[in-house]
């Protein structure tokens, strides 16, 4: 390094830009909570939710969102619950949150950790227009992988609660009519 000029200058240049890129490394990706988990789960339609205040600590994990609805305490549910079944899917060092992974298993990856979805607050309102509305708090605890710069290529898989609640509704009249049809073929009723 003596024999090259400026060569102490240059390695202490690279030496610094290791670093730099090792604390960026370590820290979370902020904008993505904006640009792509937020966007995944705001309900629209009939249940739309409408975003005054988002906030996040990074030594917790926690993001506390505050928000308002006209459909009320449905549409607070239906978010609560988009929250606390949508997964996140990224590439990466040792990912275990692939696409492939997600589809085999709907219970791995999810974008909240487990039992952190909370209701901070809630009251009825109304809004500029005089419209009835339910502003709400909601608070929970981000998957550690969510905002992490090595996970590449992130998104979010938003399981439709409506989707979730036909598919429950769908699995019950499925398993009433397998019991019906039991009972009947136990006494000799067969219709089909």
């Amino acid at each position: 390094m003596q024999k090259i000029q400026d060569g102490d200058t240059a390695a202490t240049l690279r030496n610094q830009l290791n670093a730099i890129q090792k604390i960026r490394n370590a820290s979370p990706d902020t904008s993505r909570l904006i640009g792509t988990i937020m966007p995944a789960i705001q309900t629209t339609g009939e249940n739309a939710v409408l975003f005054s205040a988002v906030n996040y600590d990074p030594e917790t994990r926690v993001v506390s969102i505050e928000g308002q609805t006209n459909n009320g305490f449905p549409a607070l549910e239906a978010f609560i619950k988009t929250i606390r079944y949508s997964q996140i899917i990224y590439d990466g060092e040792n990912s275990k949150c692939k696409a492939s992974e997600v589809e085999k298993d709907s219970t791995i990856c999810m974008i909240a950790d487990e039992g952190s979805v909370v209701r901070t607050e809630s009251s009825l309102g109304t809004n500029d227009k005089g419209q009835s509305v339910l502003r709400f708090g909601v608070n929970f605890k981000l998957n550690e992988d969510a905002l992490k710069v090595a996970s590449k290529r992130t998104s979010l898989l938003k399981l439709l609660v409506e989707r979730m609640l036909l598919t429950r509704q769908f699995k019950f009249l499925l398993e009433f009519s397998h019991r019906i049809r039991k009972k009947n073929l136990k006494r000799g009723i067969n219709n089909g």
